[in-house]
């Protein structure tokens, strides 16, 4: 006696990509440009800076102080790191310390401008 079995298949055809289907995905990238409210730009930062380091045999610490001058205005950043912690620590520390007090100095007045006007138009 022979059987005979049906079975359905469903054949997905994958395709590339065609031109229809990029113009739409351009349009979408450049809706999405066109809905930024504001951008900052941060251009021109005039920077100098010298790093001092002195040990404290008291309080046992390396004492590191960043004095920097950015657009004019001069700032220090003292950094304490005890003297038993290896060279990459010490270097990491005050890396990490340095790198955001400038990062905030740098960025704090544009920032601060850009979010005043988009909080402007956004909230009338």
């Amino acid at each position: 006696m022979t059987e005979y079995h049906y079975h359905n298949h469903t054949v997905t055809e994958k395709r590339a990509p065609t031109d229809e289907a990029v113009k739409l995905l351009r349009e979408m990238e450049q809706a999405a440009r066109d809905s930024i409210i504001a951008a900052v730009s941060v251009v021109d930062n005039n920077f100098k800076g010298a790093m001092h380091i002195w040990r404290d045999p008291i309080s046992c610490l390396n004492r590191y102080m960043f004095i920097y001058t950015m657009n004019g205005k001069r700032s220090e950043i003292p950094v304490d790191v005890y003297d038993h912690y290896t060279l990459e620590q010490n270097i990491e520390a005050v890396i990490e310390a340095v790198a955001k007090r400038v990062a905030i100095d740098m960025l704090q007045e544009p920032f601060t401008k850009l979010l005043k006007e988009v909080n402007f138009r956004v909230s009338r």
